[in-house]
């Protein structure tokens, strides 16, 4: 059974950075340097369990009153394709949704930007290049 919740120790932090390196670092070859910066010490992170252990996790930047930016979402290679990286979107938007943040926004690698619009989200403008890799800017509205 999954379950998400927002980062609330040190423990739960280093579990979730482990998983973001073993899937940018090691696994897509990005700079350590680009997968962690600042914006961690003032963004929500979440994490997902499975039978206890932390199998994915995402950063949340809160922008606006009303708007916030998903970043450094990464479920472990083993645990792919079981709908973690689904619940914790939904996780995510009921969050959100709590904190009245009325738009999500992203920057989805382009080899699952139909992950993401599978989710809901929408591509906005042309496909960029950040850490290397071809990316879209993609947007979800939450309403009330």
């Amino acid at each position: 059974m999954i379950i998400c919740s927002l980062v609330t120790t040190e423990q739960e932090r280093d579990e979730a950075f482990c998983v973001r390196k073993e899937v940018f670092v090691k696994e897509q070859g990005i700079s350590k340097a680009l997968v962690f910066d600042a914006n961690d010490d003032i963004a929500l992170h979440v994490i997902a369990r499975d039978n206890g252990c932390v199998v994915g996790t995402a950063r949340i930047l809160l922008l606006t009153e009303r708007q916030a930016k998903v970043e450094r979402m990464a479920v472990l290679s083993v645990s792919r394709r079981y709908g973690i990286g689904k619940k914790i979107l939904q996780f995510m938007e009921n969050e959100l949704r709590r904190r009245e943040i009325r738009q999500i926004t992203l920057h989805a690698q382009y080899n699952t930007a139909v992950f993401y619009e599978a989710c809901g989200f929408r591509e906005s403008g042309k496909p960029f290049l950040e850490a290397g890799i071809k990316h879209i800017l993609m947007k979800k509205e939450l309403g009330c």
